[in-house]
């Protein structure tokens, strides 16, 4: 069976560091054959791109591709699959991850490529000139943000749970669906979470911090929903069918830019050290 395994560039495990070699074939003298048994003995790999989503790929991991052999226990599809027998070959090659994840996310109806290597706005250049367009869309996003109820993740996570349902859970029910949404969430964030937190913080400051950061993280949730692609009505929002509501904070993301909201007022942040680039008070 051909599988794929997330590795530090050490090509050590990122979570038990255990130190592989391509090449060498690995045997598990314990092997727990008892698929009830969950993160037991054995060598954790998966058979699909979609899989290494259990972690994000960020911050010096690599996926290599493998062969596993002998006894293997499915606890679910995708993520949680161990092995008695496996080979490590080689180092997949960015590009080719990507047309990999392109091609089962086409099947699975959600960006698997951008899970795996979601953009960072504050590692994109931004020229420091706001013109209307990004006037307009911080504007749509204010209102979009402010008209939702509880929170943005109430309406992306609901949404994702209740409508996208058919081509994913086809193949992944209950739990496993679950696993899909969550690892979804957790690769985006634990690749952009650090950057953005801490170059926030030192933008603003550690007094407004708290308020300031809940703003920068709805952007994120927004980023993460519109990588959903098969939901028509988005949950606890008035929009046009098959439009996606938080598009306007996708398309700042997209562009460099994050909003922050706090004392009454908008600013625009950009660049590796998140610099203020505008503040805008909108008339309510």
């Amino acid at each position: 069976m051909k599988i794929y395994k997330v590795l530090n560039k050490d090509l050590k495990s990122p979570f038990r560091k255990f130190q592989f070699e391509l090449g060498k074939e690995y045997i598990c003298k314990d092997f727990d054959d008892n698929p009830l048994n969950d993160c037991s003995n054995g060598f954790y790999a998966t058979p699909t791109i979609e899989g290494c989503l259990y972690t994000n790929i960020s911050n010096n991991k690599i996926i290599v591709e493998g062969k596993a052999f002998g006894k293997s226990v499915f606890a679910d599809k995708i993520f949680k699959i161990r092995h008695e027998k496996l080979i490590l070959r080689r180092v997949l090659p960015e590009s080719e991850i990507r047309l990999l994840a392109k091609k089962e996310g086409l099947k699975r109806g959600y960006n698997i490529e951008k899970a795996l290597y979601p953009i960072n706005p504050l590692n994109l250049i931004f020229n420091n000139k706001i013109t209307d367009k990004h006037v307009e869309l911080l504007k749509q996003w204010a209102l979009v943000r402010a008209s939702v109820r509880d929170s943005v993740w109430v309406s992306v996570w609901g949404s994702v749970w209740g409508s996208v349902g058919d081509s994913i859970r086809a193949s992944a029910r209950g739990s496993v669906w679950g696993s899909v949404r969550d690892s979804v969430r957790d690769s985006v964030r634990g690749s952009v979470w650090d950057s953005v937190r801490d170059s926030i913080r030192d933008s603003v400051g550690g007094s407004v911090w708290g308020s300031a950061w809940d703003s920068a993280w709805d952007s994120i949730k927004a980023y993460i929903g519109s990588l959903f692609l098969n939901i028509k009505k988005w949950k606890y929002i008035k929009h046009k069918e098959n439009k996606y509501p938080f598009q306007s904070a996708v398309d700042l993301w997209k562009m460099g830019l994050i909003p922050i909201y706090y004392n009454n007022k908008w600013q625009l942040h950009a660049g590796k050290k998140a610099k203020i680039i505008t503040v805008i008070k909108f008339d309510n």
